[in-house]
């Protein structure tokens, strides 16, 4: 899981791990066949976590990573840690950036309560003084 500080609450998308790239193709092969229904980005590989990857909506509307062969971390001592150039290039190793409707997506978490203050959202929780 993957958490960040932005302008709004959004889920990015929500993941589940499959035994290898064979599954991956059946993942793919099942969204095409009853509803026609595509892939927004791979089959790939990301850099770090070496893992297959494949995205797709699921019915409503937020993006689910299908992902495989996820790298391990050895036993304590033995992982070597690396790296990575800034992005886009360790995000898919075999080809391309990705595309809009892949950057651009956010499924609303919770919808904001009416009268909640603005200073709710800072990571600090403290209210900015009134100007």
């Amino acid at each position: 899981m993957a958490v960040v500080f932005a302008p709004k609450a959004e889920l990015s998308h929500y993941a589940y791990a499959w035994a290898d790239l064979n599954a991956l193709g059946r993942v793919a092969d099942r969204l095409k066949r009853p509803a026609n229904r595509k892939c927004i980005w791979g089959p790939s590989r990301h850099g770090p976590g070496n893992n297959h990857f494949l995205y797709h909506h699921d019915n409503d509307g937020a993006m689910i990573e299908n992902c495989s062969e996820l790298e391990k971390i050895p036993p304590e001592g033995t992982y070597q840690a690396r790296t990575w150039r800034p992005f886009p290039d360790p995000i898919n190793q075999w080809g391309c950036p990705p595309p809009l409707k892949f950057v651009l997506i956010g499924f609303p978490i919770v919808e904001p309560d009416a009268g909640r203050p603005a200073w709710a959202m800072r990571p600090d929780r403290s209210p900015t003084p009134a100007s």
